[in-house]
């Protein structure tokens, strides 16, 4: 079987590099953008597997040129036999553009079947989409996001803090990966102040843009929050992306990962948390609310920054105790478990030729 997967290896996501290496031990696989495109009639795939409809055009705006483009290369890979498939990373970009809506929408009436990570995910597409979609004939798939098992751990929580300058009494609150808008940190803010925790700590490695040296009054505003922000000592907010080498430090030091997105489908850091075994705090809504209810997670409920604190106070207490989500991980999203389920979808879409 010969597959073709629309992304870059080594372009900074560990999942598909790790997705990559492992299916091609079992199929012929390229990883491409550039093919996808590619007017070479010889080339032949069996199944097209797309990730990010953005990343088809390099995460940039797009016209109405390259909507039929796109249109055109799908028919011309149907109409020569391959079978689609796309993974349902996103509801819609985070950015970018309204007619990527269209782009998304697009792809979803020329794909055979659509991955989802949660049954959340399947009940939110049928309904946006069941009454405006034609392709009866979609085939819908729940695999789950698979483990981060390639990315290094091997320091304790004592060592991670002590890398980090942390102590070791402190009740540590981690938010992963980029705010997005003011909602997410205004939600940050407001539940840890409301968090009734003794020695609490929050970590926001990412939480502001460092702006151009050129943009001087961005420039000097970004200064004086850093230094209003220094003295606060219940509190490390940083500006940078976390290397990946550095991930296990944050990851290991914390003891709970909060999750403050309420807009969002997926959480990729919800699923490296539990491969670091962390307890985690999100939303009770799409697929980030079903796996915490699957794996007895606190839930709080949307925009009540009230509930969120009680639920960060909660994620604490747990931490304390047996944390079992690196084993729920393990059940249910090992790759070998994660690979095998993706050729067996393959193999179906293949002999319904």
């Amino acid at each position: 079987m010969k597959v073709l997967l629309t992304s870059e290896l080594k372009g900074g996501n560990p999942l598909i590099d790790g997705f990559y290496h492992r299916m091609c031990k079992f199929v012929d696989i390229q990883a491409s953008i550039n093919e996808f495109w590619s007017t070479d009639s010889s080339n032949h795939y069996d199944v097209i597997h797309l990730q990010w409809p953005e990343q088809l055009f390099k995460w940039k705006k797009v016209n109405r040129d390259d909507i039929l483009r796109l249109e055109q290369r799908l028919k011309y890979w149907k109409d020569n036999g391959s079978r689609l498939v796309i993974t349902r990373h996103n509801i819609l970009p985070h950015k970018l553009n309204s007619l990527y809506q269209e782009i998304y929408k697009l792809i979803y009436t020329y794909v055979d079947a659509v991955i989802h990570y949660s049954y959340a995910s399947i009940d939110n597409f049928k309904s946006m989409y069941t009454n405006t979609l034609d392709n009866p004939s979609l085939v819908h798939e729940v695999i789950y996001h698979p483990m981060y098992s390639d990315i290094l751990n091997d320091c304790t929580q004592q060592e991670a803090r002590k890398t980090l300058q942390l102590d070791e009494n402190k009740n540590i609150i981690l938010v992963f990966g980029r705010i997005r808008h003011k909602k997410e940190r205004n939600l940050i803010k407001s539940a840890f102040k409301r968090l009734d925790v003794e020695n609490k700590f929050l970590i926001v490695p990412r939480w502001y843009r460092h702006p151009k040296k050129k943009q001087f009054f961005d420039w000097v505003l970004f200064q004086f929050k850093r230094f209003i922000y220094s003295l606060k000592t219940d509190r490390m907010l940083g500006y940078r992306l976390v290397p990946e080498e550095d991930i296990q430090y944050y990851m290991n030091a914390a003891d709970v990962v909060f999750i403050p997105r309420s807009e969002v489908l997926n959480s990729g850091v919800q699923i490296l948390a539990y491969t670091f075994n962390k307890v985690v705090v999100g939303p009770a809504t799409g697929s980030i609310g079903e796996l915490l209810e699957y794996s007895n997670n606190p839930a709080f409920k949307v925009d009540d920054f009230e509930d969120a604190a009680l639920k960060l106070k909660k994620g604490i207490e747990l931490s304390k105790q047996k944390v079992e989500n690196y084993s729920f991980a393990q059940k249910n999203m090992n790759w070998e478990l994660v690979i095998d389920k993706h050729l067996q979808l393959y193999t179906k879409l293949q002999n319904e030729k």
